[in-house]
């Protein structure tokens, strides 16, 4: 069992290596970044350590893609369309208006419902073993 351990390791390390180049070419790309070698090794190095080190000191991948999902749909789907909504109204100058206000409690009820839910994610325990 050991010995398949070490290889599923070897092969995961191969893997996170091929999906690796499209990901530090787009952090050139975005961030506009020398590509030096300094620049070369320390993203690898980042990258490569964020794959394994977040399944070591997180490892129910369950919990974290749910966790990572509500966070991620929550914010796009619901927080960051009512924050542009208020935007726009600040601009026009209708902020403190009725409808601003709607939103604005709105977005405070969004983000209390999202806090909550991470911590819940967070502090939930497996089917009440102790």
């Amino acid at each position: 069992m050991r010995g398949a351990l070490i290889l599923f390791m070897i092969a995961a390390f191969f893997k996170i290596t091929l999906f690796l180049f499209p990901a530090r070419e787009q952090l050139y790309i975005f961030y506009q970044m020398d590509r030096g070698w300094i620049n070369h090794l320390s993203i690898t190095t980042v990258m490569c350590f964020i794959s394994f080190g977040v399944p070591c000191v997180y490892p129910d991948v369950t919990k974290l893609l749910g966790l990572v999902g509500g966070i991620t749909a929550g914010t796009a789907g619901y927080s960051l369309p009512v924050t542009l909504k208020l935007a726009s109204l600040k601009k026009s100058g209708c902020l403190l208006s009725l409808s601003g206000l709607s939103h604005l409690i709105l977005l405070l009820c969004i983000l209390t419902i999202q806090l909550l839910s991470v911590y819940v994610s967070l502090t939930q325990n497996n089917g009440g073993s102790h």
